[in-house]
C-alpha cells in the first residue's frame, strides 16, 4: 500500500486506497489486520484534507470501517490534522461535513465516520460539550435533506449522555424527531424512534411534554403492529422507555397501546419481547416490578 512512504512525498495515487478500503471491511476478522489499519489513522486523517476528491472520500470511507471499533474510535479521536494546528480527528471530519464546498458524497461520507465514532461516550461527550455540534444538527433535522437520516442517527447516538438530552430538549430536537416518526421513509422512521427512545430515557419529565400527543402516540402504536420487524426493536424501546412516565403509561393505556404491546411480546426477538414485557408491567401499575425494570433497563 505504500501509505507510509506515500505521506513522507506528499503524493497519493488514488487507486492505491482501493485495497486498503478492503482491509479495513474485514478486520472484525483479523485482529493482526485491525492492529495493522490502526496505525494509518494519523494518515487517513491527514488525507482527508489530500487535494484530490476521491482520495478525501475514500480515506472517510475507510476511516468510518474503522470506526465500527472503539479502539480505532479512540484513535481517531486523538489524531491530529497535520493543516491547522491542534485540531482534531473530530474537528477534521466536522468541517469537511459542513464546508460548503464540500461535494454531497463527501459531507455523507464524514457523517457516517462520526456516526461511528460518536457511539464512544468520550467522543460523544466531545462533540457536544467542546464542538457544540448539537445546534447545528437539529437545524439539519428540521431541513428534511439527504442528510436527515444520517443525522438522525449521530443525535441517537449523542441522546445517550444526560447533559445532551437537555440541551437536544431545549433545541427542540423532540418535535423535529417526532416529526420524522410521521414521514413515510422507513429509515427517518427507525432511527428517530432510536433517537426518541434513548432522549425519553435520560430527560426530565417536565420535558416529556410535547411527547404527550396523541397523534404521535397512535403513530407508534400503529407502527408497532406492522410487519416492518426491522422497525419493532426501536419502537418496543421507545414504548418501553416512554411507559416509565405516569402521565405517558396512562396516554398509552387510554390509545390502546396494550393491544400493541401483545404484539411486541410476541417477537422472535428476545430484545423486543423484554421491552415488550417491560413496559405491559408499567401499563398495568405494578410499580415493584417497574422499578426493578428502570433500573434493568438503564
Amino acid at each position: 500500500l505504500e501509505l507510509e512512504r506515500q505521506a513522507q512525498t506528499g503524493e497519493v495515487q488514488p487507486r492505491v486506497m482501493e485495497p486498503f478500503i478492503a482491509m479495513t471491511m474485514e478486520v472484525e476478522h483479523n485482529i493482526q489486520m485491525l492492529e495493522e489499519c490502526k496505525l494509518t489513522v494519523p494518515q487517513l486523517i491527514w488525507l482527508v484534507d489530500y487535494p484530490n476528491v476521491r482520495i478525501q472520500y475514500q480515506s472517510l470511507w475507510a476511516l468510518s470501517n474503522l470506526a465500527t471499533h472503539e479502539e480505532c474510535r479512540h484513535e481517531i479521536f486523538v489524531a491530529r490534522s497535520r493543516s491547522i494546528e491542534n485540531e482534531t480527528g473530530m474537528e477534521v471530519m466536522y468541517r469537511l461535513f459542513t464546508s460548503a464546498q464540500s461535494q454531497p458524497a463527501l459531507k455523507l461520507e464524514a457523517l457516517a465516520a462520526i456516526i461511528n465514532c460518536s457511539v464512544s461516550g468520550e467522543v460523544s461527550k466531545f462533540l457536544v460539550s467542546q464542538m457544540h455540534v448539537l445546534k447545528s444538527l437539529v437545524e439539519l433535522l428540521w431541513r428534511q435533506t439527504i442528510y436527515t437520516q444520517f443525522v438522525t442517527m449521530a443525535v441517537g447516538n449523542m441522546a445517550k449522555d444526560r447533559d445532551a438530552c437537555k440541551e437536544l430538549c431545549e433545541l427542540g430536537a423532540v418535535h423535529a424527531l417526532m416529526g420524522l416518526v410521521h414521514t413515510p421513509n422507513f429509515g427517518k422512521q427507525k432511527y428517530a424512534c432510536m433517537a426518541l427512545a434513548n432522549i425519553a430515557q435520560k430527560m426530565n419529565e417536565q420535558d416529556a411534554g410535547p411527547l404527550m400527543n396523541e397523534h404521535f402516540v397512535d403513530r407508534i402504536i400503529k407502527l408497532a403492529v406492522t410487519n416492518e420487524v426491522d422497525l419493532h426493536e426501536e419502537i418496543a424501546t421507545l414504548l418501553r422507555n416512554l411507559s416509565f412516565y405516569p402521565a405517558f403509561a396512562k396516554l398509552l393505556r387510554d390509545r390502546g397501546a396494550i393491544v400493541a404491546i401483545a404484539v411486541l411480546r410476541k417477537s422472535m426477538f428476545a430484545s423486543v419481547r423484554d421491552s415488550g414485557q417491560i413496559a405491559a408491567q408499567n401499563l398495568m401499575g405494578n410499580s415493584a416490578d417497574a422499578t426493578l425494570a428502570q433500573k434493568q433497563a438503564a
